[in-house]
């Protein structure tokens, strides 16, 4: 598994301080295969074009955040190049066990959970490093986003 992060993109005000993502690698990512593992992403179901009333809910928790699980290639598509962003990936150093119950918890939770999405502290990063907390709690990661 890795942690990726996409860099600032100023054509979205949700997106100014980037994105955080994490990436399921089935395959080994040096050998350019790693386009077809799959990604995870929580996300506010959210409509820009609120104008004003888009950054009040984003801060006050008005819209609702899921998790999504889809292919890989699809988000790099979206962000490097639609959106012209940097992706930076870090592997995550997790055990075969670990990785099972991970992929079991995200199963549960994409498949009907939702949480208030703030824009501020219950974000994208808050709630991986809640998933990754969930199997390696020792690393304590929600207390350091």
């Amino acid at each position: 598994m890795s942690l990726v992060f996409s860099t600032a993109y100023a054509g979205n005000s949700a997106s100014m301080f980037g994105h955080t993502l994490l990436k399921l690698n089935r395959t080994d990512s040096a050998s350019g295969r790693g386009l077809l593992d799959y990604g995870v992403a929580f996300f506010a179901l959210a409509d820009p074009t609120d104008g004003a009333l888009y950054a009040v809910k984003g801060l006050f928790g008005g819209y609702p955040g899921f998790y999504a699980v889809q292919a890989y290639y699809e988000l790099v598509n979206q962000y490097a190049y639609n959106e012209n962003r940097d992706l930076w990936e870090l592997p995550i150093d997790l055990t075969v066990r670990e990785k099972e119950l991970l992929i079991a918890h995200l199963w549960e939770l994409s498949r009907e959970a939702s949480a208030s999405y703030f824009f501020t502290h219950v974000n994208c990063a808050a709630m991986l490093a809640e998933l990754i907390d969930a199997v390696k709690p020792t690393w304590r990661i929600q207390t350091m986003v």
